[in-house]
């Protein structure tokens, strides 16, 4: 009959605890490989049902919004949201420096009060009453804001802008604004 050693059972023993936490190694690989694999496949779907849902992102934008991050002599850099149609695919700069140039028209929107409003919306009302009876020409609606000019040194950290320009600003991280509006002074 066989007869253990110390050393017998010391080496048998080292060999199944080996055995083991290399079973639990190889088991726990290959289980995140598999959450892994499901997760991305799980994106692919989600990313698939997303673009099936939302329109296609446009090809060319001539209008941003965002905030104010830093002004310069000729310039600013504003934060915008990236284009794209789809939420989870977002890429693209956020951070775009934006020239001003001799022909950059820059103004403040200064929204109205709810009366005013109502005010020039009664007095459009009768000045067009007014033109169909008279057979002459439409006046113009009034709009809710009006404008005042700026000048660059007045933007602030923190406003929030609409910027347009005459080229495809979509993927740029520099371009020249054909116009600037500021929508809301930062507090």
């Amino acid at each position: 009959m066989f007869k253990w050693s110390s050393q017998t059972t010391f080496l048998t023993l080292v060999g199944v605890v080996a055995l083991m936490v290399l079973s639990i190694t190889l088991f726990s690989v290959g289980f995140l490989a598999g959450q892994t694999i499901g997760a991305r496949q799980a994106l692919i779907a989600a990313r698939d049902k997303v673009s099936k849902v939302l329109p296609a992102a446009p090809e060319e934008v001539f209008s941003l919004s965002g905030t104010v991050k830093e002004v310069r002599a000729d310039s600013f850099v504003i934060e915008a949201a990236p284009f794209s149609s789809n939420p989870l695919d977002a890429q693209g700069p956020t951070e775009r420096v934006v020239k001003v140039g001799g022909t950059t028209v820059l103004q403040q929107l200064n929204f109205k009060s709810a009366g005013q409003i109502q005010k020039e919306s009664e007095a459009y009302r009768a000045a067009l009453t007014q033109a169909d009876a008279a057979g002459v020409a439409t006046p113009s609606a009034p709009m809710p804001y009006s404008l005042t000019s700026l000048v660059l040194s007045d933007l602030g950290l923190g406003d929030l802008v609409t910027v347009n320009a005459k080229v495809n600003v979509r993927d740029v991280k520099e371009f020249e604004a054909s116009e600037v509006n500021r929508t809301q002074k930062a507090q």
